[in-house]
Order: structure tokens, then C-alpha cells, then sequence
């Protein structure tokens, strides 16, 4: 691709809590920043963060359309990426219902989907990261793996049924959560937002046609 628009759509991981460089998707717009600028090509890229702390499935599907209709320009191909659950999955309470269920979950994918194909057929999803081991606690309300596991395959599910490209995470970062994560056990430090920028670049990267 000559030019690109890149929405990459979350919650606080995509806005970069507890990263002293902006998080992993500022950092995937460092690198296509230093791609222009040390290339010869006539590629353009731009980056827009539009995360917000929080965000589940249902909110990110309420500003999704405003959103995209203030940034979108039909001379600016889109490539949307979504990366949205861990707050869906939060509980009040330890053996509680999560915030948004399975099946909710799942529909507002789909819906988001159908939305972003109006603007591309170039859409990505990223999968949950992992926590650290146990049941972690954050503002009232509780997270665990265990629960991140099945909205990750719930993400999965919704890949391969509409042949998208899907990020995997929480197989990857989870083979040594100890020294990824900030002191509240849920959000990502330094490192692992740079490992996660580094698992989504190969997907993006081949979109774009760059190296």
C-alpha cells in the first residue's frame, strides 16, 4: 500500500497505560514514522490511538461509527484494527457474571466487524493479553486468565468465520508474565507493550507491504 490510514480501536493496553513510550500501538506508529523517513517509497502512514481506558465490546461499538466518521477519507485506504474484551470480561464479584456475556461478546464482534467492512476489507484482530497468574484485583472489579481464555477464543471463532487476520497473544505473553506487567498485575509495563507492538507488526507490516 502507497498510503494508509491505520484506526486501532481498544481500551487502555491500545491507549498505553503504564508505558513510558505511549504503548504498543504508538510504538507500531514510531516504527512506520522511521520507515518513512529512512525510505525511498512514497508510502505515507498514519496512525490513529483511539483507545480509551475501560472500553468494552459495547462502548467501543457506540463511538465506533462517530469515530470513523470523523477521521475517514475515501483517499486514505483504511486498515482497522480491533483489539477490545479484557473489560468485557470483568467481574464484581470473584464468582460473579462477567460485565458483558459470551454471547453479547460475541455479537458486538460481529457487529464491529460488519461496521468496519463499510470502510475496508482490511481488518485485524488482536487477541487478550494475559494478566498475571491468579485472580487480579483493579478498581472493584476482578480478572483472571481463565476468563480471558474464553473471550479469546471467542476472537478466534470470529477470525476464522470471516477469514481475518487474528493476533495471538495470550499463548505468546503468557509463557512469562512475570516481567511484563506494571505493579497493578493487569496492565502491561514497558516490556510488554514492546512485545506485544512486536507480535502485531508481522500482520500489519504484510498489509502494508512494508519491511
Amino acid at each position: 500500500m502507497q498510503t494508509a490510514r491505520i484506526y486501532i480501536f481498544g481500551d487502555s493496553l491500545v491507549y498505553g497505560a503504564w508505558d513510558s513510550q505511549g504503548g504498543w500501538c504508538d510504538r507500531l506508529k514510531q516504527r512506520l514514522h522511521h520507515h518513512k523517513l529512512n525510505s525511498t517509497t512514497k508510502q505515507k502512514f498514519q496512525v490513529y490511538n483511539l483507545g480509551i481506558g475501560g472500553d468494552t465490546s459495547t462502548a467501543l461499538l457506540k463511538r465506533f461509527p462517530a469515530e470513523m466518521a470523523a477521521r475517514h477519507r475515501p483517499d486514505w485506504p483504511a486498515v482497522i484494527v480491533i483489539a477490545v474484551g479484557a473489560n468485557d470480561t470483568r467481574k464484581k464479584h470473584i464468582d460473579g457474571p462477567s460485565l458483558t456475556d459470551l454471547t453479547t461478546y460475541q455479537a458486538n464482534l460481529e457487529q464491529l466487524i460488519t461496521l468496519s467492512q463499510t470502510y475496508t476489507n482490511q481488518i485485524v484482530l488482536v487477541g487478550i493479553a494475559p494478566i498475571k497468574p491468579g485472580i487480579q484485583e483493579l478498581k472493584g472489579s476482578f480478572f483472571s486468565n481463565e476468563t480471558f481464555a474464553d473471550y479469546d477464543a471467542v476472537i478466534t471463532k470470529i477470525a476464522d468465520k470471516y477469514q481475518l487476520p487474528k493476533v495471538e497473544v495470550m499463548s505468546i505473553l503468557g509463557q512469562n508474565t512475570s516481567t511484563l506487567h506494571s505493579e497493578d498485575g493487569v496492565h502491561l509495563n514497558d516490556l510488554g507493550h514492546q512485545q506485544l507492538a512486536e507480535l502485531v507488526w508481522p500482520t500489519l507490516a504484510q498489509i502494508l507491504q512494508v519491511s
